[in-house]
């Protein structure tokens, strides 16, 4: 195993201070389980008494979702039950972890102890609670990237870490 593996500084997948993002509201994303936190709950619950009802709690794992199995073609695939179509019908109280994405932050302490190395315009955002600093990266397939305005990167990192 090479030691000195390390990402291409040029990932593209890396946010830079001039990333822009724009959601193109293509429901791509929404094709996955998506967990929640207690103030997503709330904020559903205050969007529509009807979103309390299709939350789904799962007691092996102990997390609440928002997990719809559809079958497709014999195929059993998981997707948000919120999704109708290509619409989300609770855009305006969607999870955190849908207002985050397609941004995921990584602590940089992480990064570095696994001799990652990153460009210099790297976005590196320092969580005021926890100290931490995290770099963002990016779903490169998400077609809202290089659209839209700047991110608010500590937004970003603060809903990826709301629970």
């Amino acid at each position: 195993m090479n030691r000195d593996l390390k990402f291409v500084k040029d990932d593209p997948c890396i946010a830079r201070l001039n990333t822009t993002f724009k959601c193109q509201r293509c429901a791509e994303c929404c094709e996955y389980e998506i967990f929640l936190s207690e103030r997503d709950i709330f904020r559903l619950a205050n969007f529509s008494p009807r979103c309390s009802s299709l939350v789904r709690y799962d007691e092996t794992r102990k997390v609440y979702s928002t997990l719809k199995a559809e079958s497709r073609g014999g195929t059993l695939e998981a997707r948000c039950t919120f999704l109708d179509g290509k619409n989300c019908t609770i855009y305006a109280a969607r999870p955190s972890i849908c207002r985050a994405y397609p941004f995921f932050p990584i602590a940089k302490r992480d990064l570095v102890s696994l001799r990652v190395t990153f460009p210099a315009d790297a976005v590196c955002i320092l969580d005021p609670i926890t100290k931490i600093r995290y770099l963002v990266f990016y779903d490169p397939e998400c077609p809202g990237i290089g659209k839209g305005g700047s991110v608010n990167w500590n937004n970003v990192v603060q809903l990826s870490f709301e629970g």
